[in-house]
This record gives C-alpha cells, structure tokens and sequence, in this order.
C-alpha cells in the first residue's frame, strides 16, 4: 500500500522582496510549496492555474492595474476557496474593518515576527504552532 502526503501551497504577495525570501524560506522549512508573487497581476495570473492552501497578501503592493492587496484579497475570496491573511505597516481601522467585511481570516500588522506570522497561518491552516525547525 503507498501512502500519498499531500502537500500544501501557499501564496506569498508582497512586493518587498526580502519579506517574500524570509517566509519562503521558513515555509518551504516547513514543508509547504510556496510560490511568490511581487504584484497583484502576478498573483492572479498564480491563482488562475493553481490551488492554494492560503494566501498572504500585504496590503500596500506596486502594480500596474492599480489594484492594492485589498482588492487583491477581495478578489480572492470571492473568487477561490483560498483564505487569505493579510498584513500592512500602514493599519486604520477603515481598513480593518474592510479586511473583515470581505472575508479576510486574519489581520496582521507589519512588521510582524515570522513566527507570530506562522503562527497565524498554521491557525488558519488548521494546524498547531508553529515549531522550531
């Protein structure tokens, strides 16, 4: 008898570059799939062919369609099955609450420990903290 593991992808979105390498690496550690995207574009043109387990959306993203990683996550739930998290620097209870109304699972503020940011994604996920690797 073989025994399948089913891995799970998640989307990373954040046009800081150095933010999407750090939790790349941490959840890749983890054993998740993880692919990148800089932009709103990029993410949907992910989410058009893939499956994910979560998204991580930062709010403030550069893009060439204007749209923000709100609307990005807007989109997102409305069109996948996909939870989203989102985080920002720049937080306003406007925001938060809009965060809310469009279905977003979790609200965090940048910047943000890896590990707390873990911790809200295996929350999420349905799995226990996050551990030590």
């Amino acid at each position: 008898m073989r025994l399948t593991l089913r891995v799970e992808r998640i989307l990373i979105v954040d046009d800081e570059k150095s933010i999407m390498f750090a939790m790349s690496h941490y959840f890749k550690g983890h054993g998740f799939d993880v692919d990148c995207a800089g932009d709103a574009e990029s993410a949907r043109l992910f989410l058009d062919g893939r499956q994910y387990a979560l998204a991580i959306v930062d709010i403030h993203l550069a893009g060439r369609a204007g749209m923000d990683g709100l609307d990005l996550a807007e989109w997102i739930c409305r069109e996948t099955a996909t939870p989203v998290i989102v985080m920002t620097a720049l937080e306003t209870p406007e925001t938060e609450q809009r965060a809310a109304r469009i279905g977003v699972r979790s609200f965090v503020k940048k910047p943000a420990r890896l590990a707390h940011l873990a911790n809200v994604a295996f929350a999420a996920l349905g799995h226990g903290p996050a551990q030590a690797v």
